[in-house]
């Protein structure tokens, strides 16, 4: 097969396929040169989301912390009264938490009328009275719990959005790897049939 040699070859193995993409070699086809591009380019494009990806979750973490800062300052303390059981995740059993949350209403310092979830003590039976803090706007803020969403909120928007630029680029990757395969694998079944006419004369 000495004729031939210079466009007939078998396909790389996977675990050399990282070096065959990129070194010099007079063998390396066309497909070859458009994956290790692509390659290139989503690797280019997951690492640019990453400082993009950390800025967008500071902002986040600066517009929750505000919302939070703006709702404190207007705080007052009212009462609340539930309007079904607050009942424990294991029910009769014992709770495995000291509150669980409860619908409830109340009244805001402008006479509105809100309803809600607040938290209660395990297995609150309806039409207690509870005292709970409600910000300017009249929403009610749990107790203990705001000033850890301004940490938990970003961090999470931010695996999410990692995670979803890691995703798209690796299928992104995927897919055109998929259809090279496919055209790579009907160049080596022509160059075979091709061959296999020209040895036949």
């Amino acid at each position: 097969m000495n004729g031939p040699s210079s466009t007939l070859h078998r396909p790389v193995p996977e675990r050399r396929r990282w070096t065959w993409l990129f070194r010099p070699n007079p063998l390396r086809r066309r497909t070859d040169k458009v994956q290790a591009g692509v390659l290139a380019l989503c690797a280019l494009a997951a690492a640019a989301a990453v400082p993009l990806i950390t800025l967008l979750a500071l902002h986040v973490h600066r517009t929750t912390a505000d919302d939070l800062h703006a709702a404190q300052q207007g705080a007052t303390q009212t009462t609340a009264t539930t309007t079904g059981v607050g009942q424990s995740p294991l029910g009769s059993s014992g709770p495995i938490s000291t509150t669980v949350a409860a619908p409830a209403r109340w009244t805001t310092t402008s006479g509105d009328l809100r309803t809600g979830m607040i938290q209660v003590p395990a297995d609150t039976p309806a039409g207690t009275d509870e005292a709970i803090t409600i910000g300017a706007d009249g929403r009610y803020l749990p107790t203990g719990s705001t000033h850890g969403n301004t940490v938990v909120i970003p961090i999470v928007f931010g695996a999410t959005m990692l995670a979803v630029s890691l995703l798209t680029c690796t299928l992104v990757y995927g897919g055109i790897t998929g259809l090279l395969e496919r055209r790579r694998a009907a160049a080596w079944g022509s160059a075979w049939e091709e061959f296999a006419r020209t040895s036949a004369h």
